[in-house]
């Protein structure tokens, strides 16, 4: 199989064996990225559509507004 590392091809049957672990560790490490990166945007669009119905239950009534004095953690 060929990597590259560096703008530098190699064949991995000619790497040695700590090498060839090496290169397997960074390609799980790089699906997992790839997969958290994925879950991270999946993540913002169910955030956004949450917050989005918030919002619009929240304009519907008065339930939640809290004196002007007191402080909160605003969900942005």
């Amino acid at each position: 199989m060929k990597v590259t590392i560096d703008n530098i091809d190699y064949d991995t049957e000619n790497l040695n064996d700590i090498a060839n672990k090496a290169v397997a560790k960074l390609q799980i490490i790089l699906n997992k990225e790839q997969q958290l990166n994925s879950d991270y945007e999946d993540l913002q669009i169910v955030k956004d559509h949450n917050l989005k119905l918030l919002r619009s239950e929240l304009a519907k009534d008065d339930l939640a507004v809290l004196p002007k004095n007191e402080k909160v953690k605003e969900i942005k």
